[in-house]
């Protein structure tokens, strides 16, 4: 006996969802419509506009890298130079440095 009741309770409660769930379906059809608009908007963000900036990045990178051959030799003279200029000078070399 309690079997049954407890089955008739649940077929009941089963209708009582269905009912429910009939009468609300166009809502919650636009509702699960707009979450998968939203999901692939995301998607496209994070996918496609993503890539098209990384790639503007990429193009400014690009003209930033020299596209002729270094010529070592010439590197290295003027790389010396630079070096000499940066060295301090000796104490009793000049009495007053404008620049200290």
């Amino acid at each position: 006996m309690k079997e049954k009741r407890q089955e008739k309770k649940n077929s009941l409660s089963l209708k009582k969802a269905i009912d429910i769930l009939t009468k609300y379906t166009s809502q919650i059809s636009w509702l699960v419509s707009i979450l998968i608009l939203l999901i692939g908007l995301s998607f496209l963000y994070n996918n496609f506009v993503a890539a098209i900036n990384d790639m503007g990045v990429v193009n400014a990178l690009r003209e930033q890298v020299a596209v002729e051959v270094v010529n070592m030799a010439k590197w290295e003279k003027i790389n010396q130079s630079l070096e000499w200029k940066k060295q301090k000078l000796e104490n009793n070399l000049i009495e007053r440095n404008p620049f200290e």
